[in-house]
């Protein structure tokens, strides 16, 4: 939400608690605050109450006052409650009571909690600029740890409290610094990076499904591959690519080539970065950037590696399908369309349009040209005048993709004027593997036609009766 809107919510919040019981007690804590004091949009609001059972008697209250649309959605194990406000129906508010904790089970990021003091609950969050607190009553900020306020102006992120403890309690709080770092382009404070590498191994405690959020929002972020180096430095791949670890060597391994390899692989997640967030670009192009920016990532590794890895990831379906997709691109680019004028260079084309269609096709060719880039670059990243002639090249096979796509005859999208029962029937044969070879070299025949997407039935039937599996194969 924008800040003008934040501040309605919170002015009428203040209005509403003048003198109840809960004046003076309640704060915006959090995400919140500390987008405020950024000049950010705020996501959501976060509230606290500083009595016990606090949050949930405050929402009950606001539900019986008649200031609540709908119902209050309460969690008594935690002490919080959900509702809307009535004059404010679009924004949940999650609000709770402020809370201590203890962790009993060292293997579990899970602790117990109770009703606590508001430096208890200050001191139990993860980063000082996310312990932040807004009296919604005295308007007053509470920076409780002492650090929040300052390391916001600092750009540092710095963990509450001691950072062995911290991380050990729970080693998710390691992926969520990098992340909170990356995000904003903040430097870690020394003694919490100290803490971080000491505890790196406590990741194994945590779900698969956990790493792979947070691994994902660092790699979405607009400056990615500083979170990718700090992941690397930390040693913390193993932990993250722990169900296929051989398959993720050279994220894991230091050797002279692994760390060589490391540093292409950040040069072309920057050049992404740049490209996606520097221009107004087509937003179809990038709809499963998680998707292109794994492929970019693994784009050496083989397809069926590769499937296993992003199944124990726990990857959803469609995303690993589009990064093998995008990956047979890649090589299809490489092995066949290359770039040139030739008839050959055309037809390669046309293939290439027909079998991996748009966007699929654009981002691929994307890849290669920062690959391009990456091969001729020097420690300035200053590109060679013979590197930038190679991508420069297949920029122009890009755009004439582009163009054609708009203004031209492209065969993305393309549907043959032939299926399995025509040539069933034209070549009186039943189901199994010849049809398949008939329909191939049936396509073949169409990209090389002057205009393939005007082919008719008609033109199929006659190429059909013209080739002989005998002669073709």
């Amino acid at each position: 939400m924008l800040k003008v809107e934040y501040k309605e919510i919170v002015s009428h919040l203040h209005n509403i608690i003048k003198g109840s019981d809960f004046e003076g007690h309640v704060y915006v804590v959090g995400g919140a605050v500390r987008s405020e004091i950024m000049d950010h949009n705020i996501k959501d609001i976060d509230l606290v109450v500083d009595l016990p059972n606090g949050g949930i008697d405050f929402a009950n209250w606001l539900k019986e006052s008649g200031h609540v649309s709908g119902s209050v959605v309460v969690y008594p194990t935690y002490g919080t409650a959900m509702f809307k406000l009535d004059k404010f129906k679009d924004h949940e508010i999650e609000v709770v009571q402020t809370r201590k904790e203890q962790y009993k089970d060292k293997n579990s990021r899970n602790p117990e909690t109770e009703y606590g003091t508001i430096e208890e609950d200050a001191m139990r969050r993860d980063l000082t600029i996310n312990a932040l607190y807004y009296n919604i009553s005295t308007k007053e900020y509470l920076d409780i740890t002492g650090n929040g306020y300052q390391d916001i102006f600092d750009h540092l992120i710095r963990v509450t409290s001691n950072p062995e403890i911290v991380f050990h309690d729970d080693a998710l709080r390691i992926l969520r610094c990098i992340r909170f770092a990356t995000r904003f382009d903040y430097t870690i404070d020394a003694n919490t990076m100290s803490g971080m590498m000491d505890n790196v191994h406590r990741l194994s405690t945590i779900t698969t499904e956990r790493i792979t959020d947070e691994f994902n929002k660092i790699l979405m972020s607009s400056n990615a591959w500083k979170g990718l180096e700090m992941l690397y430095n930390i040693n913390a791949f193993q932990h993250i690519f722990r169900s296929r670890l051989e398959i993720a060597g050279d994220f894991v391994n230091k050797d002279s080539w692994s760390h060589t390899y490391f540093k292409r692989l950040i040069y072309l997640i920057k050049d992404r970065c740049r490209w996606v967030y520097s221009e107004d670009r087509h937003p179809e192009l990038y709809a499963n950037e998680v998707a292109i920016r794994l492929a970019i990532l693994f784009q050496d590794t083989l397809n069926s590696d590769l499937k296993a890895l992003l199944y124990g990831m726990r990857y959803p379906k469609d995303t690993i399908d589009l990064v093998l997709k995008l990956n047979d691109a890649v090589d299809f680019i490489y092995n066949e369309v290359k770039y040139g004028d030739d008839d050959k260079h055309k037809i390669a084309v046309r293939k290439f349009e027909h079998k991996f269609g748009y966007p699929c096709c654009c981002n691929a060719m994307d890849i290669v040209i920062s690959n391009c880039k990456c091969e001729f670059v020097d420690t300035s990243e200053r590109l060679s005048v013979y590197g930038y002639n190679i991508a420069q090249k297949y920029q122009n096979v890009r755009e004439d993709v582009w163009h054609r796509m708009y203004f031209g005859e492209t065969m993305i999208g393309y549907q043959p004027p032939i299926d399995g029962n025509l040539i069933m029937e034209i070549k009186n044969i039943g189901p199994g593997r010849d049809v398949k070879t008939y329909y191939n070299l049936v396509m073949e025949e169409i990209y090389k036609s002057e205009h393939p997407t005007k082919i008719t039935r008609e033109d199929c039937i006659e190429m059909l009766n013209k080739i002989s599996l005998k002669s073709n194969v």
